[in-house]
């Protein structure tokens, strides 16, 4: 008998290529009794013929979508996490590989957390990546380290609200954060991020230092990784006053403050955009920095106000 149930959240859409393969790495995992719940968002390849091929292999419960309407990734994993049932869910994207452990190492852990604090306070897991290319080659690099990601401040929700250290793929969460999670309000545009940012403010995050997941880097990804390169200060200054780029980067402050702002307010908490700028300056400019200078990293972090 399982120590707990567990599912995993899969939407496809247009993904041939690439399916197949993260298929057989769910095949592979040592840790096997889950099941798969999946929503095809109307792809016009072959998609489902492929994903009819592991029927046999996988315990999979499709979600019917006979009109093909296509909902994209967000409202797609909504549909999702409202069909599952589980005590644990995964979320999976559709082209990224999982090493075979992936699965058992997160029930390790979600049980020994559980064991210490219980299953009714709200819980997300992540762990590492590691990177390939499109033809499967590693890259060599963490996702963590490549985007300067300072693990000692996951539970700040302002660091949490201009960046983001989980990729879904990399999720596992428990069923009271999901229950309180969703609906996904419209402000939001990384389901990932949203829950992450909640689980600072109303539950736990707890971090596994293991790259658990072949995490895919090609053009086509709703989100892929952006590396922050190793310029010096000044440089990102003067890089920031090209008018096309300075543009690019006040968007998106702009809607990680929305999307902030509006997960702050689900949880009755008000949200300081003089204090996301102070976290946000330090997070990018001054932090990474120095965590490379001293290799201190999980040694730096910051508290959130209180209220």
């Amino acid at each position: 008998m399982s120590p707990c149930t567990v599912e995993i959240l899969l939407p496809t859409y247009n993904g041939s290529r690439f399916i197949s393969g993260l298929l057989e790495s769910l095949c592979n995992q040592t840790f096997s009794d889950f099941a798969l719940i999946t929503r095809d968002d109307g792809s016009s390849d072959d998609t489902i013929t492929r994903m009819e091929e592991f029927s046999s292999r996988l315990n999979i419960r499709r979600i019917g979508n006979a009109d093909r309407i296509n909902l994209g990734v967000i409202k797609s994993f909504e549909v999702l996490i409202a069909h599952s049932s589980a005590e644990l869910i995964f979320f999976c994207d559709q082209d990224d590989l999982w090493n075979s452990n992936k699965v058992s190492r997160m029930v390790e852990l979600y049980l020994g957390k559980k064991s210490r604090y219980g299953d009714k306070i709200p819980l997300l897991l992540f762990s590492d990546l590691s990177l390939i290319d499109e033809n499967d080659i590693p890259d060599g690099a963490s996702f963590l380290s490549v985007n300067n990601f300072n693990t000692a401040a996951l539970g700040d929700p302002y660091y949490l609200s201009f960046k983001n250290p989980a990729p879904g793929c990399s999720i596992a969460a428990n069923r009271e954060l999901l229950s309180g999670a969703t609906p996904f309000p419209e402000v939001v545009f990384m389901h990932d991020w949203w829950m992450i940012i909640d689980a600072a403010l109303r539950g736990r995050i707890e971090f596994l230092d293991e790259q658990l997941v072949r995490y895919r880097i090609h053009a086509t990804n709703t989100l892929g990784i952006t590396p922050e390169k190793r310029r010096s200060i000044p440089a990102l200054f003067s890089n920031w006053l090209h008018p096309g780029r300075l543009s690019r980067i006040l968007s998106q402050h702009k809607n990680s403050i929305a999307q902030g702002k509006a997960v702050f307010r689900k949880n009755n908490r008000r949200f300081s955009v003089p204090w996301y700028i102070v976290k946000a300056f330090l997070g990018r400019l001054i932090m990474p920095r120095i965590v490379r200078m001293t290799g201190k990293g999980k040694q730096y972090s910051w508290a959130a106000p209180t209220e």
